[in-house]
């Protein structure tokens, strides 16, 4: 066996163990949050040092395991870790490439095999049906709980549907997963000797103009949504979502005017900003809103 098919073989088996790793840090209360994020981290690694036809290797090995073992869950989760993790190794194999690009890859990468993966498990193990029981439950016993230690709650907050939720838990899955994934393999494949690419920092953070017509587009259509059917829940969790991303936007001008005004921001601004936010998040938002929709800074720094 030659000097590379070994080495080939070695990262994928290290990469193997490194997913079941994670899988199972799932099960420990305190490191729930972080292996949930890194799990693409080893699919990653393995595609920055290794062709495409090696990142296939662990593919198989893994698909053969679940066959014997055949959880829905881990089996989706695997999924989504390895295309997207393959993906973003791919990108920062790449000479031209930057961090964003990376990061925007894996958010894509992980956005279209969460969907396939939602799509395929309903068509064949009715998973969203599944989900949304579970989801309700969950949902229910909360509720009773906050009853129980006096919380006073609305009639509309006695059961949030899932197709609210979705899409805004499919944002703190994925955005958080790909930076995180990002920024934890960088440190290790600089020591690795490969290139480093970081991602700008947060004041510099812009949506692309798109995200202010898709916004606009939404509360048009929430003027018109009349029912309250399945399209139009879809569409609230969508129109939620992008009031968060507004508010993200509205914070990061805010940081940009800070940082020309006063050239260096000290992280007591952060947190003074993050305990701003709830109470001023209309404000936030439209700031953000308009932020995305005109190129305010390009102006500001011409000034």
């Amino acid at each position: 066996m030659s000097q590379e098919l070994k080495g080939g073989w070695k990262d994928s088996l290290l990469a193997c163990g490194g997913f079941l790793f994670l899988l199972a840090s799932l099960f420990i209360p305190i490191l729930q949050f972080v292996a949930l994020w890194l799990l693409p981290l080893p699919f990653l690694l393995l595609k920055v040092k290794q062709p495409w036809s090696v990142t296939f290797v662990p593919l198989g090995l893994l698909v053969v395991l679940f066959l014997f073992f055949p959880i829905p869950f881990f089996i989706c989760l695997f999924l989504f870790a390895w295309l997207s993790g393959s993906v973003m190794g791919y990108l920062y194999r790449k000479e031209e490439t930057t961090g964003t690009d990376i990061v925007l890859g894996g958010i894509v990468a992980g956005l279209i095999s969460s969907w396939l993966i939602l799509l395929v498990g309903q068509l064949v193990f009715q998973l969203f049906s599944r989900l949304t029981a579970i989801w309700m439950q969950e949902w229910t016993e909360t509720i009773r709980l906050m009853k129980a230690n006096g919380v006073v709650l609305q009639d509309g907050a006695a059961g949030l549907p899932l197709s609210i939720a979705f899409p805004i838990l499919l944002f703190m899955l994925i955005v958080p997963t790909a930076i995180a994934t990002f920024m934890v393999a960088r440190r290790w494949l600089i020591r690795a000797g490969f290139p480093g690419k970081s991602l700008p920092p947060f004041y510099e953070w812009r949506l692309p103009r798109i995200f202010f017509t898709a916004y606009l587009l939404l509360m048009i259509g929430m003027l018109f949504q009349a029912d309250s059917g399945a399209s139009g829940k879809w569409m609230l969790g969508f129109f939620y979502l992008m009031q968060i991303l507004m508010v993200l936007q509205g914070c990061s001008f805010v940081l940009f005017l800070l940082q020309r005004k006063c050239g260096r921001i000290h992280w007591g601004i952060y947190v003074l900003l993050f305990v701003l936010v709830l109470p001023f998040s209309p404000l936030f938002m439209l700031l953000g809103f308009i932020d995305t929709g005109i190129d305010l800074r390009s102006r500001i720094d011409k000034r």
